[in-house]
């Protein structure tokens, strides 16, 4: 399963060797979410149900216009999971209020929207029946039993029991590269005097130009770095300047902040184009600002997730996400 989808803690699934007990279990947990139901109906809260069996509400009521998800869209949403007495479930939520609600937050800790795609075998069956009923703007409370917890063309159930989630479905995204374009077009307006991009999705301006008697980098050389990476709602998700990591409240004293090295070396033509670019240990769209720096400058890069983590994304940088470094070159160690 690919790291850009939403990936669930597998619970203890309901199992026997007779499938009496398996349909026991399950007419068991259709008994108790029925009486779930009747009493929240009790206290004015109506739930809908589905042939299935799910059921679910709209505390904010139905939105008049918006998108609805098709197959293979991109969808980026908030969530959180609970059983049915209302406690959330470890680390299945993506909000700060959330967080520090249960006493967790962190700085570094990134609670962000989460992408989640429908129809490529990646959701759990109820929740892919569930976002297909929503609208871009819509908040839905679902409860799904756990014979809809399948991953979509499984048959292994993620959860014993029935499982609720709140849902906000923020945006609808049919093409996910052409929504990074866009998304990295409209930060340049707001933010960079519209600057346009050196080449497809990849900026790159100038803060403070380098020494002028010097050269960029060649084959063999080693660059002295110092960055701060960040997401396009300004997450910080690395740094190694102290007073930077300080100010973002993501300082981690195990941490030395040392001046990163980046060998610049030689690549081998693997394709037969004839252009066998140099390669540095650091994503693509990094190497090409560092490519363009002198001893002593200082820029700002922004790029797609083509020239950075793509859709596997990177600790606490999401699938598909676009990334900010500001970037210091402090020094050339010049090959010998």
């Amino acid at each position: 399963m690919n790291k850009y989808l939403l990936f669930f803690s597998l619970a203890a699934v309901v199992s026997g060797c007779a499938k009496s007990i398996d349909e026991d279990a399950d007419n068991t947990e259709k008994k108790l979410l029925r009486a779930y139901v009747e009493m929240q109906a009790q206290a004015g809260v109506q739930y809908d149900s589905t042939a299935s069996g799910l059921y679910y509400r709209f505390p904010e009521g139905r939105k008049a216009g918006g998108e609805s998800p098709s197959d293979t869209d991109f969808l980026y949403v908030n969530y959180t999971m609970y059983d049915l007495k209302g406690n959330i479930a470890t680390s299945q939520y993506n909000q700060s209020e959330v967080a520090k609600q249960l006493g967790v937050f962190s700085a570094s800790t990134y609670y962000g929207p989460r992408l989640w795609r429908v129809g490529k075998s990646a959701l759990t069956g109820g929740l892919e029946e569930a976002l297909h009923m929503m609208k871009e703007g819509e908040k839905m409370r679902v409860l799904i039993p756990s014979w809809l917890s399948a991953i979509s063309g499984s048959d292994t159930r993620q959860y014993s029991a029935t499982t609720m989630f709140d849902i906000e479905l923020l945006r609808v995204v049919p093409d996910i590269r052409l929504f990074e374009t866009d998304t990295l077009h409209k930060f340049s307006v707001r933010h960079y005097n519209g600057i346009d991009s050196v080449k497809k999705d990849w900026y790159y301006t100038e803060l403070q130009p380098g020494d002028a008697s010097e050269t960029v980098a060649s084959i063999g050389d080693t660059l002295k770095v110092r960055y701060v990476g960040y997401l396009l709602d300004g997450f910080v998700f690395d740094t190694n300047i102290a007073d930077s990591a300080s100010y973002h409240k993501i300082y981690n004293s195990s941490n030395d902040y040392a001046t990163l090295a980046v060998v610049y070396q030689e690549a081998t033509d693997t394709d037969g184009s004839g252009d066998a670019e140099g390669t540095m240990d650091v994503v693509d769209g990094f190497k090409y600002a560092l490519q363009q720096m002198k001893p002593g400058s200082e820029a700002v890069t922004f790029f797609s997730s083509d020239y950075g983590y793509k859709a596997a994304g990177s600790g606490q940088i999401p699938a598909y996400a676009p990334l900010r470094f500001y970037i210091k070159l402090e020094g050339i160690g010049r090959k010998q």
